[in-house]
Parts: C-alpha cells; sequence; structure tokens
C-alpha cells in the first residue's frame, strides 16, 4: 500500500480477499485482520467505521450488557 515489497503471503492473502468465494469466509487470525486492516479502511474510511462502531455500541453491545445486568440497584435501594 506503501510501495513496499509484499511478502508472498500477504500477496496471498489479497488475492484471497478478491476471491468471491472466500468474501464470506470468517477471518480468524488477529494477523489476517490487521493485513486486511488497511484495504478496508481504504474502501469504507476511518470516521464512517468509527461512526458505524459506535452506532452498534448504542444499538446492540448496550442492550445486551442491560440484559445480562438487568437487577440494577442504586444506593437507595441497600438497606
Amino acid at each position: 500500500f506503501n510501495g513496499e515489497q509484499k511478502d508472498d503471503s500477504t500477496s496471498s492473502f489479497m488475492r484471497d480477499l478478491m476471491d468471491p468465494k472466500l468474501l464470506t469466509k470468517p477471518i480468524n487470525t488477529a494477523k489476517d485482520k490487521w493485513r486486511m486492516l488497511p484495504a478496508f479502511l481504504k474502501v469504507r474510511g476511518l470516521v464512517r467505521q468509527h461512526i458505524d462502531s459506535f452506532n452498534f455500541l448504542i444499538n446492540v453491545d448496550i442492550k445486551k450488557i442491560m440484559l445480562a445486568n438487568q437487577r440494577l440497584r442504586g444506593p437507595s435501594d441497600e438497606q
């Protein structure tokens, strides 16, 4: 991406990203996720990714946290 020579595993990984059969395949390793990050940010943009991540937190994760902790107690509840 910045003119550096890519090793064979990176080139192979990038070719795999273009294979339609592999596009929906999960990316399991952290190393592969980091390799994909520059292309992801180039396509989506950093700001859009941050907004989508925040929206996911608000719309999905906060609800899961609230459901996991349904019984909330405040200082006035203690006896």
